[in-house]
């Protein structure tokens, strides 16, 4: 049959890592005073593969090359006399 585990089988293998996860979080001295919404954050954090910057990256423009490119007027009125455009 299939040597990948079905998504049900991953799901509760991800399950089970992250409340290993958590419990660990709240073994930590740091940690004993924090709220159960605090332990799962930082637990998730550490989870792998959810670190921001390993899926997301940040989209870069390119700055636009003259006010003409960011006025709200199309093309054919950006060579218009000042009271057209007004």
């Amino acid at each position: 049959m299939d040597s990948q585990p079905s998504f049900e089988q991953a799901l509760e293998a991800d399950m089970h890592q992250l409340a290993a996860e958590i419990s660990a979080q709240r073994e930590r001295r740091e940690m004993q005073d924090v709220a159960e919404k605090e332990l799962v954050k930082e637990a998730i954090r550490a989870f792998p593969g959810t670190r921001p910057e390993e899926n997301l990256k940040a989209e870069v423009f390119p700055p636009s090359a003259s006010a003409a490119a960011a006025s709200p007027l199309p093309a054919y009125a950006q060579t218009a006399a000042p009271e057209v455009k007004l």
